[in-house]
């Protein structure tokens, strides 16, 4: 078989080429695409044997001069990897070989490589590869599919795989995949005169992922799938919270920063090797079921070879693995485990065993036309095939009972296939848990990621694939934009493009109605049904004879099956009999006419138009959304009113609000329902939402702020601003903050409200929570994260105000809190930098001041003096900048201060031409870089080998020595020098100190070969009393007291007590800074030297309190066995930072028993050792399990425990909140239907 190589991409191909050479090469080791790699593909572990790999985009006829000059320009490479031990050197490409005895192209480059290499040297040809992988594993070709030629290429691989005697499934699958084909070529959502085809109308939404699923198993999946998303590189948070990774570019170093999208992810080979579970979650709307058609309809595509609709398709979606897609409405799921048949329109019972395998088995069995299928064919399809299960719909599944079962049923049938080694990917759509640890897919290791919000880029794609496909004249098609690009302009109108659904309902507004657009999301729904229902009636005369009656019915239809889908009694779906006696029933009980029934519905059940057939005799509303719509409209126009005869009817405005407001079930029905409301009935809506937040359980008043949230977001409250007000100082008074801030990290990124709608009046509370004398105890962060969001712009002088009376640390942490709630946006940088130096700050309050400011560089390079103070406080060490920043001063102290170890990414980034600019191919570095670090950071920037280097250890050991000497060189002896090889100090390495490095004050030597030889120096203290009396400078005082500390042996410390003391008292307070930084972050990032592990006890006695402060930093975790001579007391610094490093020893300890009592008092000394620091994240927070009695105490009292066990206890509260239905309520209460 021949194979299409060009097809693939240089990245594709060297991996494919690595992969194809494995088995003849086992211990090959395949270094990272795009990287420097010094002429090495990959390479055997003994580095004997080096592969090369190039690609050739085009199959043209002259190979032999294209591959001679690429040898050419690789010669001075190859020869350096034969000097350093290289024996064999092969080639490997996909161009084609001629064999005509020495003028082919075969002998031609063979003979140049016998003349020019001077090691055995081997070009692969294009035959080569093709005869490697003609013989290779089925799964390397499927992985590598688009190489296969798409009349027959997967057809003779499947034929292969499954082989006669398997025809039965094979046809079975082809015949099941035809017809999901055929189902998903459309859209879900109908849309007005328009083409509903799949491909017309799909955009790729972007791609984010929570915050909180980033500090989730570090090294884990989704690590890894970001990493190798970006060519081992970085990932970033981009605009609108969409996650966007800086890609290497084919064309070398050169990098640029791209925006993710969702079904370029999944059918990408990255996430296809580490996102083998995953939980995609989306807003109703967001397009979660047409991303499930849309991903499996490509793979179907490939399978099928459909060539329309590939050769439609982006390249990079071809260029993937190919997988056999199983797309399951998890409704049908639910309604099998149940025991009945979900595809027949009675349900009636279905035998068992009632497992997920069997399922699909029936799923694939049904929708092949009855060829039969096993649980056990299920099961070698899955061994034999890369297999793709999206199972949509998750959150449609209301029962929660019924959805543990169904987790529980997936969960149990993947431990089963993981145990048959079957290459699965599987993804879950559902809405964002209302709370998010109910029964979820979590612990069978599902990572979490969401569906974004569109932009106007992908508004402006899906525009213009909307106007293409309605087919608009030029005139029209230009009129629809102006009015598009005008409204965006308008907040409440940009609100309502945040997803495709809406974004369709608005385009299709703009044209039939122009400007007249409406305001509410609920307003929107319903003058888009009219315009359906108007198009219904033109075309029949009944329709428009029973307009009224049809869609009265309509809404009562969508209440009945909303209901019946909370009880588990169907899946949201009908059948046709049932259908036509609902009609019938409701029509009588309403007094109208039978025949009305007969001439609407005789001929069938298109003239209800919101409904689809999706299984044979069974109906459902098309969307979700729509019906939740009708609903509520039921909901609402059949709430009786108040009366003389009946003043307090039952069923009426508040009760129904409260029932759909209290069940997480009904929250998007409850956001129609209430938009539905008129300017004087949202005072009902308010007083009831104050009542269920300071009276309800604490889960129902949780989910009550979060309704009022949503509310609010969807402008219910705009024209009644007095009620609007007071319901956010509801929902968010102190404690109501707090409980709120306790949650998901996604549900801060989505709380943020428009000017209109209250956003003024939770800035000031925030601003005020915020700014509290006692917000240090408070998760500030988050509160200044979601105040940069609403309306922080406009606090300057009201932070100013409150700054410039604070002194201290005080002053500092109001200055944090204000770059960080976006404060200082268009502030006078000489203004920024007086409030910073007002107070005459210490060395180190001012440094904490300028290292928090680096994130606006726009103001921070227009202030001089924080610029000098910031590049001063690198040389010497003293700042420990973590910023989440990607701007240049974020990576210049990136590169100073992190080790070069944990880096390579950041050095990556700075090559990008994001960061610095690029002048013919150079990163140049901005002009007010002082001359000293330029040449430092070039060297950073520049250096070789970053993730691909040599693998010996001393690789690393010698590019911090680099790194050290050239600061040296450029700076002289710094801190920044000494901290750099302090740590390399304690990298482990088979690598000899140089000689002359037993003299530690030896300025010739390298000064992290002098810090090696001090680590591994045994012996008494003798060694060390005679280094110090080389001491000549601070610098050399610094070096000998940092190595000291952290690498001499406990003993030797003890022992040097008095000369340790005497040194540290010379030391100024600046040079004090620097040492306990160097100390500070040695230890946080190696961890403490192994006999300070050890040690049962160690004496502070014989020290200073200066030189206790540095023990106490140099012990960190373990300070329990240090002890002081009863009657004396540690110097403040100590004591701050004692308290830290007592907070981590309790972490590390734990309850001293599992008893409530033990747990709550370990508790709460855990909150009270908590420093009141910003950003402070200790790594080991224990959470006990959280009893209900636990939960109880934990949130009665929630300030009093560490911040994460109130998340916790909100979790498992919330967890456990069971709401009645709400026909139950409805029945309970009597409600009364007008």
């Amino acid at each position: 078989m021949g194979f299409l190589y060009e097809n693939s991409n240089p990245e594709r191909f060297q991996h494919f080429c690595q992969a194809l050479l494995l088995p003849e090469y086992p211990n090959l080791q395949c270094f990272p695409v795009g990287q420097p790699d010094g002429g090495r593909d990959a390479a055997t572990a003994d580095s004997l044997t080096v592969l090369q790999v190039k690609f050739k985009r085009l199959d043209e006829e002259e190979s032999a001069d294209w591959m001679i000059g690429v040898l050419e320009k690789e010669l001075s490479s190859i020869q350096e990897l034969i000097a350093n031990g290289a024996g064999k050197y092969v080639i490997a490409t996909n161009a084609r070989g001629t064999s005509h005895p020495g003028v082919g192209r075969i002998d031609r480059v063979q003979e140049w490589l016998d003349a020019n290499v001077a090691v055995p040297a081997q070009c692969l040809w294009r035959d080569d590869l093709d005869r490697r992988l003609d013989s290779a594993p089925i799964s390397l070709k499927l992985k590598y599919s688009e190489l296969l030629s798409l009349e027959d290429g997967l057809e003779v691989v499947l034929r292969e795989v499954l082989g006669s005697g398997q025809k039965r499934q094979q046809d079975a699958i082809r015949a099941f995949l035809a017809w999901q084909f055929d189902v998903d070529a459309t859209v879900k959502f109908k849309q007005v005169s328009l083409s509903n085809s799949l491909l017309d109308l799909f955009i790729d939404v972007p791609l984010t992922v929570p915050k909180v699923a980033t500090r989730r198993k570090p090294g884990g999946p989704l690590e890894g799938f970001l990493k190798g998303m970006s060519g081992g590189g970085l990932w970033i948070e981009g605009s609108e919270g969409h996650l966007e990774v800086a890609v290497r570019t084919s064309a070398g170093n050169a990098m640029r920063r791209s925006q993710l999208k969702t079904a370029q992810v999944l059918l990408g080979s990255t996430a296809q090797e580490y996102l083998k579970r995953v939980v995609l979650e989306g807003a109703p709307g967001q397009g979660k079921s047409t991303l499930a058609q849309y991903v499996c309809q490509v793979h179907r595509a490939r399978f099928l070879g459909k060539t329309e609709l590939i050769e439609a398709l982006p390249s990079e979606y071809l260029q993937t693995a190919f997988r056999i897609p199983l797309k399951v409405d998890l409704r049908d799921l639910a309604t099998f485990l149940d025991g009945r048949d979900p595809f027949d329109a009675d349900t009636n019972p279905i035998a068992g065993p009632h497992t997920f395998e069997r399922f699909l088995a029936h799923l694939v069995e049904q929708g092949s036309g009855g060829i039969h299928f096993e649980a056990h064919d299920i099961l070698t399809l899955m061994q034999d095939l890369p297999t793709l299960l999206f199972l949509d719909g998750l959150d449609e599944v209301a029962d929660i009972a019924q959805r543990e079962r169904l987790v529980s049923a997936v969960g149990e049938a993947l431990s089963r296939w993981q145990s048959f080694d079957c290459d699965l990917q599987v993804v879950v759509t559902s809405r964002p848990s209302v709370f998010g640890h109910a029964p979820s897919f979590e612990k069978a290791d599902f990572i979490t990621l969401a569906l974004g919000n569109i932009d106007g880029p992908l508004i402006s794609e899906y525009a213009e694939k909307w106007i293409a496909s309605r087919g608009l004249e030029v005139a029209e098609a230009r009129a629809v934009r102006k009015i598009l690009a005008q409204k965006l302009d308008l907040a409440h109108i940009r609100d309502l493009t945040r997803n495709p659904m809406q974004l369709t309902i608005l385009l299709s507004l703009i044209h039939q109605i122009g400007h007249s657009l409406p305001d509410q999301r609920t307003d929107l729904y319903g003058r888009y049904v009219d315009l359906f229902l108007t198009r219904e009636a033109d075309k029949h005369p009944m329709v428009r004879d029973n307009r009224q009656v049809l869609l009265e019915f309509i809404q009562y239809l969508a209440w009945s099956l909303q209901s019946e889908a909370e009880s588990s009694k169907t899946a949201g779906s009908i059948s046709a009999a049932a259908l036509q006696e609902l009609a019938r029933r409701y029509l009588a009980e309403r007094g109208h006419s039978l025949d009305i029934a007969d001439d609407l519905f005789g001929g069938g059940f298109e003239r209800v138009y919101v409904l689809v057939e999706r299984i044979e005799g069974l109906y459902e509303f098309e969307v979700q959304p729509l019906r939740e719509f009708f609903c509520a409209r039921h909901l609402y126009e059949t709430t009786p009113s108040a009366s003389r005869i009946d003043g307090a009817p039952r069923g009426d405005l508040a009760q129904r609000f409260e029932a759909l407001a209290s069940n997480p079930f009904w929250l998007n029905v409850c956001r129609f329902y209430a938009g539905s409301c008129t300017r004087g009935e949202t005072g009902t809506l308010v007083i009831s939402l104050t009542e269920m937040i300071q009276t309800g359980s604490f889960a129902q008043a949780m989910h009550a702020r979060r309704v009022a949230v949503s509310l609010l977001q969807d402008w219910v409250f705009s024209s009644v601003k007095f009620a609007q007000d007071q319901l956010i100082r509801v929902v968010f008074e102190e404690y109501g903050l707090f409980r709120f801030f306790s949650g998901e990290v996604r549900e801060l990124e989505a709380l943020q409200l428009e000017e209109e709608c209250g956003r003024d009046t939770l800035r000031d509370i925030l601003f005020e929570q915020l700014t509290a004398s006692d917000a240090q105890d408070f998760p500030a962060t988050q509160l200044a994260y979601v105040l940069a969001f609403n309306g922080g712009f406009a606090l300057h002088d009201r932070f100013a105000e409150l700054i410039q009376t604070s002194t201290g640390t005080r002053r500092t942490h109001l200055l944090l809190l204000m770059t960080r709630s976006n404060a200082l946006q268009g502030s006078q940088p000489s203004r920024v930098w007086q409030l910073l130096i007002d107070d005459s700050p210490s060395r180190q309050e001012l440094l904490a001041r300028v290292t928090d400011l680096i994130g606006r560089e726009d103001l921070a390079r227009r202030m001089p003096g924080l610029i000098e103070c910031f590049f001063d406080g690198l040389r010497k060490a003293q700042i420990d900048a973590r910023s989440n920043s990607f701007n240049s001063l974020a990576v210049i102290a990136e590169l100073v201060n992190r080790t070069p170890g944990m880096t390579p990414f950041v050095r990556n980034f700075a090559r990008s031409g994001s960061v610095f600019p690029l002048k013919d191919g150079h990163v140049e570095m901005p002009e007010f870089v002082p001359v000293g670090f330029e040449k430092f950071l070039q060297v950073a920037i520049r250096r070789e080998g970053d993730t691909a280097q040599r693998a010996e250890e001393w690789s690393r050991a010698e590019e911090w020595s680099l790194l050290a000497e050239t600061l040296r060189e450029e700076l002289g002896d710094c801190g920044a020098s000494v901290s750099l090889a302090v740590r390399a100090a304690g990298l482990k390495s088979s690598a000899t100190p140089l000689p002359g490095s037993e003299n530690m004050m030896n300025s010739s030597i390298p000064v992290c070969s002098r810090a090696r030889y001090a680590r591994l120096k045994r012996g008494g203290h003798r060694w060390w009393s005679h280094q110090r009396s080389g001491i000549q400078s601070g610098t050399d005082r610094l070096l000998w007291l940092s190595v000291t500390l952290l690498w001499a042996s406990l003993e030797n410390v003890t022992s040097l007590a008095t000369e340790l003391n005497e040194e540290i008292s010379l030391l100024d307070e600046d040079e004090l800074l620097s040492l306990r930084l160097i100390v500070r972050s040695t230890v946080e990032q190696l961890g403490v030297r192994e006999d300070r592990k050890k040690t049962e006890s160690f004496s502070l006695e014989p020290f200073d309190g200066r030189t206790c402060e540095l023990i106490v930093e140099m012990f960190r975790a373990r300070v329990g066995v240090l002890h002081m001579p009863s009657g004396r007391g540690l110097p403040p610094g100590a004591v701050e930072t004692l308290a830290s490093a007592k907070l981590e020893a309790l972490l590390a300890q734990g309850p001293r028993e599992k008893t409530l009592e033990s747990e709550l008092e370990w508790g709460r000394a855990a909150q009270s050792a908590r420093p009141t620091v910003l950003d402070f994240e200790p790594g080991g927070w224990v959470v006990p399990k959280m009893s209900k009695e636990l939960v109880s105490a934990v949130l009665a009292d929630p300030a009093a425990y560490p911040y994460e066990w109130m998340s916790r206890a909100r979790t498992a509260a919330e967890s456990r909140y069971r709401p009645l239905s709400l026909t139950a309520v409805a029945s309970k209460q009597a409600w009364h239907f007008v």
